[in-house]
């Protein structure tokens, strides 16, 4: 069967809600900033609420919403309620696979701090020591691109290089780097031109489902209610139980 999965920051707009639902028709979709969501739109939702972190009151966080496959909350213990959520999803009888959606939020001035501790959160999860199969998809908005230390002349530092290389370090694999070798524009940034990259998308190395199409969409739709471009990914998974 195929599966639609979606990654998209709404930039807490809740016209994006509607926009999600009839436009994208996601399977599946991970959600970064997601504001209150409409009641009734999604028959499966498991959405937090950032709250206060730091100096602010944030009234968005994350969200893992979908129609038809039943979503099963993974406890985690973290201090970035609303930024890290891990979700199981049974896509078929007794055959799932473990949703990881990640905001990287921003602490005195770097989001790979908070990145950083939530990987290091997940590493039971990711390194399989639990009794959850160990087929991943983690994705969101990681407000990080591998360029940034050079971009914002960070001169002798590799803190992104490091971030994205710990996550490849888990045997994932980067699904936009497959279909965009060269990167490709997911964020705009009202104050420069350069085509930041904040939004991935990894799966599992083995297991998970083959990966038979990706893309980053934009129009003016989109334009108008987030400024970050959906990542749009569709895997095939087989039936029987692996």
């Amino acid at each position: 069967m195929k599966i639609k999965i979606i990654s998209w920051n709404m930039r807490h707009t809740l016209n994006a809600w509607e926009y999600l639902k009839k436009e994208l028709k996601p399977d599946i979709a991970l959600l970064q900033e997601a504001p209150k969501y409409p009641d009734g739109l999604f028959n499966n939702i498991i959405h937090d609420v950032i709250g206060q972190f730091g100096k602010k009151n944030y009234k968005w966080g994350n969200a893992i919403v979908s129609d038809s496959i039943p979503l099963t909350p993974i406890k985690i213990a973290t201090k970035y309620k609303g930024c890290l959520q891990v979700a199981k999803a049974e896509y078929s009888t007794d055959n799932y696979f473990s949703l990881i959606n990640l905001y990287g939020i921003i602490e005195d001035g770097y989001s790979s701090i908070g990145l950083h501790n939530m990987l290091s959160d997940l590493t039971w999860l990711l390194d399989g020591q639990t009794d959850i199969d160990k087929k991943f998809l983690l994705a969101g908005d990681f407000n990080n691109h591998r360029v940034m230390d050079v971009k914002l002349g960070r001169k002798g530092t590799r803190n992104s290089e490091i971030l994205f290389d710990r996550i490849l370090n888990f045997n994932l694999v980067d699904c936009i780097a497959l279909h965009y070798p060269e990167g490709i524009q997911t964020y705009r940034h009202n104050r420069g031109k350069f085509p930041w990259q904040l939004d991935h998308l990894y799966c599992s190395n083995k297991g998970f489902g083959e990966l038979s199409s990706l893309e980053v969409i934009e129009n003016a739709e989109i334009l108008k209610l987030s400024d970050h471009n959906p990542v749009i990914a569709t895997f095939e998974f087989n039936d029987e139980k692996d």
